[in-house]
């Protein structure tokens, strides 16, 4: 759902796929079938249509799990193991395991293809990768790191293996965006060297991050006439911390930004034309050291230290504690020694482009042992349906939402009119309970009554006796 990551693995997985397997169709399951199927041309379907989902998985030969931060987040947001049977839509590692438990109830077998994984450390986390192994899930992870972490769980060894992302199996090709960005931006890139810069927000960033790497960019500027910075907005909510960082520099010094919205392959070609870079973000830096191109690297997850090492790039990752000081060195660095560190690079990256061919021919044996599909094809009106359903339903549920709120802010708008009424009337009350005309009236009262009831206690009086 425009995660950069999920998109680019996604396209190039259906692509080789595609190119390797004849006649075979990708059905992608996400968070927004119609956002997938407009700009990446891949049927979809959600996770909470498990009608839907397991129609498909009957006539399927595989069910992948493909995903860069599969347990990262423990299960912080979902319900635990009740959600294996829920519709919620947050999955996390409960939403996975009610998938792979569905596919292995349709003799889809169950592959998690180049997955990351960690920490691991909820209980009921581990269980459900437990139960995943069980089903018979093959795990061929992206690093050791993970492989032993699954491991951990109890999963079988012949279940993990360690390899690595299927990302480096993907391709660059020129785009037009790339050129005319270049051109709109006055920079030819033949005699000047581009650092890509990519950048989030993220809880355990300091608080003056913007200003520490601001202020390495401008001295880095100054020292090279030749570099040029720019953002490489990866998810648009990346744009505001680039816009920030722009506005803290000098007026000599600029960070120009590169946004290509949701277009997948503008991103790629320009990341393939850079000289070097400046990461927090993973695929970032994974697109980076995939091309040979040397980056510093800010080790805000522990899959980005993973990465990092794997690439033979540790001496240039530094911790999001970093000072202004420790990025401006580690730059100098890489552009100091580009031509060495790409040197150094290609070795690192043909070793890990082997192993994503060796996890993708895994991967084409599982499809294999089980293709064709199982039991006929699948109806095109059902993803139709489906695509139809999804944005009918999203709709229907957010014009009542919108009645809900409204009714809400009536009630309460009622409730605080209802409020000051009654604090009038209080106010009024005690007004008249210490007025002269209220004590008298009070005192008249008192009298008759007090008069009624002698001669109520009289009149008994001589019926009692």
């Amino acid at each position: 759902m425009g995660n950069f990551g999920d998109e680019y693995i996604l396209a190039t997985v259906d692509r080789r796929l595609r190119e390797l397997i004849r006649g075979c169709s990708i059905v992608a399951v996400g968070e927004n079938p119609l956002h997938t199927l407009r700009e990446r041309g891949i049927y979809s379907i959600t996770l909470q249509d498990k009608r839907v989902l397991d129609r498909v998985l009957a006539a399927s030969s595989a069910a992948l799990v493909i995903a860069g931060l599969l347990f990262d987040q423990g299960i912080r947001w979902s319900i635990g193991k009740a959600e294996l049977a829920s519709s919620m839509p947050h999955t996390d590692i409960a939403g996975i395991a009610a998938y792979v438990e569905l596919a292995y109830m349709n003799d889809a077998r169950p592959v998690l293809y180049g997955i990351g994984a960690g920490p691991l450390d909820v209980a009921d986390g581990r269980s459900l990768v437990r139960l995943m192994g069980r089903l018979g899930a093959l795990f061929l992870t992206r690093d050791e790191a993970t492989a032993e972490l699954i491991r951990s769980c109890r999963v079988r060894n012949e279940q993990v293996i360690s390899l690595a992302d299927c990302a480096f199996l993907g391709s660059a090709s020129d785009t037009s965006f790339v050129d005319e960005w270049f051109a709109s931006e006055g920079i030819d890139p033949a005699s000047r060297r581009v650092v890509a810069v990519s950048l989030r927000e993220y809880e355990n960033a300091p608080a003056d991050f913007a200003e520490r790497v601001a202020a390495a960019i401008s001295r880095v500027q100054a020292a090279h006439r030749d570099v040029v910075f720019a953002a490489c907005i990866l998810d648009s909510s990346d744009r505001a911390l680039a816009e920030r960082i722009g506005a803290l520099l000098p007026a000599q010094a600029v960070l120009r930004i590169f946004d290509a919205g949701e277009r997948i392959e503008p991103v790629v070609d320009f990341l393939s034309r850079c000289s070097a870079g400046l990461s927090m973000r993973y695929h970032a830096s994974l697109l980076l050291g995939s091309f040979c191109k040397p980056c510093v690297g800010l080790g805000y997850l522990p899959k980005v230290v993973s990465l990092y090492e794997d690439l033979g790039q540790a001496d240039t990752l530094l911790s999001m504690s970093a000072d202004t000081a420790e990025i401006i060195a580690a730059l100098e660095s890489v552009l100091a020694f580009d031509a060495q560190r790409a040197f150094a690079l290609t070795n690192r990256v043909s070793e890990l482009r082997k192993k994503s061919g060796e996890s993708e021919s895994i991967l084409l044996d599982a499809i294999a042992s089980i293709a064709p599909a199982k039991r006929g094809e699948i109806p095109e009106e059902l993803f139709l349906n489906c695509v139809a359903n999804d944005i009918a339903e999203k709709d229907r549920l957010q014009a009542q939402i919108a009645r809900e709120r409204r009714s809400v802010e009536e009630a309460r708008a009622r409730c605080a009119e209802m409020e000051r009424e009654r604090d009038a009337a209080r106010g009024e009350v005690e007004e008249y309970a210490h007025s002269y005309s209220y004590r008298v009236g009070s005192t008249l009262l008192t009298l008759p009554r007090k008069l009624r009831e002698a001669l109520s206690k009289g009149a008994k009086g001589p019926k009692e006796s």
